[in-house]
């Protein structure tokens, strides 16, 4: 048995897959099959079930799991404790964050970090919620910056750091030329018209859809389109309305014949910043991480 192998099956125990802790790990999954065994060998126990392609540990490999992780989270400290005696800040961090937050806050503290810490490498990752989470539990994302649309969100029995650095909003917009549209007094207003949203089982629409029904009514999606600047232009096209969060309508983004309703949907995302806790005394990423939630804290307080 080694560490190796105890990160693998405790990465398995947070993915659920192995071709998702191959991806984590940047290893085959033949790799990853093979590890375990070995591990399973060595103990002369099975840790493993299959249920049909289905894997899942069985209560003894959920046991190793529970004594492996504190073991692997002090060894990651103490690794990290030495790192921090480097003179030069440098280093590789990763960044996992949702598609509104980029032009607003990433890529301004990326042209910040690139000026002042050259040696500091950061790689963005646009992902949904949930798989930003598991990417940072596999030790796939040093850093997340998400939203929840829950009022607050905790991750007991867990070396996750939450930080809520502030909130944003949902608006309506539609298209400066269609009347049709004003005013909207009540939500059931938009029951009528038709609706451009991200892709169905993404984190927003489903929420939005969510919101429509509990008014009463199944949305009319005509288009689900990933990108926001497509989003408002169909939207200026006067092909649909959307529901858009407020960090995705700051300025510098394109509004040419996009109008944001005054109208209080009562519905706002807080965001968060997560971090490792073993992770989080390495200087890059603390360095990173207190920048971002800087540049998050100043836009986001626009919008309260």
């Amino acid at each position: 048995m080694n560490i190796w192998q105890l990160q693998i099956l405790t990465h398995l125990a947070e993915l659920g897959t192995m071709n998702r802790v191959a991806e984590a790990l940047f290893v085959s999954p033949a790799t990853i099959s093979q590890q375990l065994k070995d591990l399973e060998d060595d103990l002369e126990l099975t840790l493993i079930e299959k249920q049909g392609r289905k894997v899942y540990l069985n209560q003894t490999g959920q046991e190793l799991v529970e004594r492996a992780q504190p073991v692997l989270s002090e060894l990651e400290t103490i690794e990290n404790d030495f790192k921090t005696r480097q003179s030069e800040i440098t280093g590789i961090v990763r960044i996992a964050t949702f598609t509104s937050a980029l032009n607003s806050i990433l890529i301004p503290v990326i042209k910040k970090i690139n000026q002042t810490f050259p040696s500091i490498e950061c790689r963005i990752y646009e992902e949904e919620p949930d798989q930003s989470l598991l990417g940072l539990r596999s030790h796939k994302f040093d850093i997340v910056l998400t939203g929840y649309f829950e009022k607050k969100v905790t991750f007991p029995n867990s070396d996750i750091i939450s930080t809520n650095i502030g909130e944003d909003k949902l608006l309506v917009v539609s298209s400066k030329d269609d009347k049709s549209i004003f005013p909207i007094k009540y939500f059931s207003d938009l029951a009528s018209k038709k609706w451009i949203i991200e892709p169905k089982n993404t984190y927003l629409s489903n929420h939005i859809i969510q919101m429509c029904r509990e008014n009463l009514f199944d949305p009319d999606v005509v288009s689900e389109i990933h990108s926001y600047d497509a989003i408002k232009s169909l939207v200026k096209s006067q092909l649909g309305i959307s529901i858009l969060p407020s960090l995705a309508l700051t300025a510098g983004t394109d509004m040419n014949g996009i109008f944001i309703h005054n109208f209080d949907i009562k519905s706002k995302r807080q965001i968060y910043l997560l971090e490792r806790k073993p992770q989080k005394r390495i200087p890059a990423i603390k360095i990173v991480s207190q920048m971002i939630t800087d540049q998050a804290t100043a836009v986001l307080k626009n919008f309260n």
